[in-house]
């Protein structure tokens, strides 16, 4: 046989086995990619052309309540308005399928920090005053807000929701209320300054007297960082202390972050025993460690000691970005939960309203968010 016939019959095969090669991995690859998207698919719903829904499951709400509610109430805000909310998400989809008029639920690029004040004002001045927007839902911010609420909104036509670990509240949408709703709202306890009346029955003869209880509140700073504050409550009708609240503090300037210590022990007669330790320790300019614990040891919800928030974190800045890092375990309400908190902050790019920030400046007295935005 001639060599140039053994060699075609060599590269023949040869390509045989390399196009047989080819087709295996070929239809290996597309058996292991549907599986994939197999998976994936389940995870989706089929949805209308231009239409805006969740991505995730842990941002979608499932419960039933939503889409009766948004029938009639055609504008959502939130009870603490930002630039950034982390409530955009659950909500857009929603927002444009019911065709939502107005809404304080955004997620803008840029923050203007005055006009988020100003709009913070309003609406705590609206809900003060009990001015409440007529085919509108209110998205609860936080536990005090929601104490604070309930103690305004008394006997009111206002309704009160807990659903997809979210509180909020409408008017005049009592038929939607289920047991679950009313169950949750009445462990709420608000934290009232009341003023007691005390009537005595003797020998027939009534006596009663319409004073308060007497208050008193201390506030001193001693060395240059450190400061001491104290607030007590006496009843004279019971002849004992109230409340009582005690406040060491220590703040000093450390490069762009503050150097932070707080302890705080808080008690309200027959309610609460609180203590709490929080504070800012800067490793460097760059970054800093930061802490929390909220400890009870009698509260209403469980007259049980128990921890009410813990919290820890690292926050990290460059000279082009900065990195916010922090686990959270707290009371929500109604049970325990917890989350994680991660924020990439490009300079330039990012808001200064972002959700790690806020929840650093309500958790930690004396904390500020230097970071250059």
């Amino acid at each position: 046989m001639k060599p140039h016939k053994i060699l075609n019959i060599k590269l023949s095969k040869f390509m045989k086995n390399l196009k047989f090669y080819a087709l295996l991995f070929c239809v290996l690859h597309i058996l292991s990619y549907s599986n994939v998207m197999a998976i994936e698919e389940a995870n989706y719903e089929v949805v209308e052309k231009n239409s805006i829904y969740a991505l995730n499951n842990k941002d979608i709400l499932r419960d039933r309540l939503w889409e009766d509610i948004f029938k009639n109430n055609k504008i959502i805000k939130s009870t603490y308005p930002v630039s950034w909310s982390s409530l955009f998400i659950k909500f857009a989809h929603l927002m444009e399928k019911h065709n939502i008029k107005e809404t304080n639920l955004v997620i803008f690029a840029r923050s203007n920090r005055r006009a988020n004040a100003e709009a913070r004002y309003n609406i705590y001045d609206n809900l003060r005053s009990k001015n409440i927007e007529q085919n509108t839902v209110y998205i609860i911010h936080d536990l005090g807000h929601l104490r604070n609420l309930k103690s305004i909104f008394k006997n009111s036509d206002i309704s009160f929701f807990y659903r997809d670990d979210i509180w909020s509240m409408v008017l005049n949408e009592n038929d939607l209320l289920s047991k679950k709703d009313k169950e949750a709202f009445s462990k709420i306890k608000p934290k009232l300054l009341t003023f007691d009346r005390s009537v005595n029955l003797n020998n027939s003869i009534t006596s009663h007297s319409d004073s308060s209880n007497i208050m008193g509140i201390v506030n001193t700073k001693f060395k240059d960082y450190w400061r001491l504050s104290g607030y007590t409550e006496f009843n004279p009708h019971a002849g004992h202390g109230q409340k009582n609240q005690v406040r060491l503090s220590y703040k000093k300037p450390y490069g762009k972050q503050n150097k932070i210590f707080n302890t705080s022990y808080r008690f309200s007669r027959g309610e609460q025993e609180e203590v709490d330790i929080s504070g800012v320790l800067p490793f460097n300019n760059r970054t800093s460690l930061i802490g929390k614990v909220n400890y009870s040891f009698n509260n209403r919800r469980s007259k049980t000691e128990d921890v009410l928030e813990r919290m820890i974190g690292i926050e990290y800045e460059s000279c082009c970005y900065g990195m916010k890092f922090v686990i959270r375990e707290y009371w929500n309400g109604t049970k325990k939960d917890d989350a994680i908190y991660f924020e990439f902050l490009p300079k330039g790019i990012a808001t200064s309203s972002n959700t790690t920030a806020e929840l650093l400046r309500e958790g930690i007295l004396g904390y500020q968010d230097k970071f250059e935005y």
